[in-house]
């Protein structure tokens, strides 16, 4: 029996699905029980620069999230460790507004994302989404999700434990300068209340975004 065009296209986006939920779920496996440095210290350190309570709306617990947040927190994750670009092309493209990449508008993500990698293969892209969700995210004062935290703390107010999550993230050449500029410059990546990825591009602000008041 040949399956027609629409009949194979379908069946790979249902092994594509089922191959990301299996990612997913392991991915929030690990999420759960590995705690990062920064968190411990949030915890109550000794060398801390500022109080734990300084970096208002942390969430540290993945169980926190509201499940529409988690769930496509989970796909993005998976989709990214995949390696497999079909595989983000799918969430971009299944999302209720087609997530912001650039200040221009991008219409191919694809293609955006291999020309803005180092080897054409969007390969180091995909490791810096992947490598955001395994730090927490700080909610906004609009109720959304912000990856990573660092995006929107002052970096010359991070504790020492919280240096090493920027070192581990962007490597020691980009934190040294971001930490002299004080000015965190690398990816960031949004995801709202209801579920919906509202950017992932290379954060241009020059101050920390608003955090929720207690």
């Amino acid at each position: 029996m040949q399956l027609s065009p629409a009949m194979t296209k379908s069946m790979m986006a249902h092994s594509r699905l089922l191959k990301r939920s299996f990612i997913g779920l392991l991915a929030l496996m690990v999420f759960a029980c590995l705690q990062p440095p920064s968190l411990q210290a949030l915890e109550g350190s000794a060398e801390t620069k500022t109080p734990a309570t300084a970096i208002q709306g942390l969430v540290t617990n993945p169980d926190d999230l509201p499940d529409l947040t988690k769930t496509m927190m989970i796909d993005l994750a998976a989709a990214a460790a995949s390696g497999d670009l079909e595989e983000l092309r799918d969430l971009f493209e299944t999302n209720e507004l087609a997530p912001v990449l650039s200040e221009e508008h991008i219409s191919e993500p694809i293609a955006h994302w291999k020309n803005n990698s180092s080897d054409g293969t969007a390969r180091d892209i995909m490791a810096a989404l992947a490598e955001l969700f395994a730090l927490p995210p700080v909610k906004t004062k609009n109720g959304d999700f912000l990856w990573p935290y660092l995006a929107a703390t002052p970096l010359d107010k991070l504790t020492k434990a919280q240096e090493i999550d920027l070192f581990r993230l962007v490597g020691p050449t980009a934190a040294e300068r971001m930490l002299k500029q004080n000015r965190y410059d690398y990816y960031e990546t949004e995801i709202g209340k209801d579920g919906t990825w509202h950017f992932f591009k290379k954060s241009k602000e020059n101050t920390p975004a608003e955090q929720p008041k207690k």
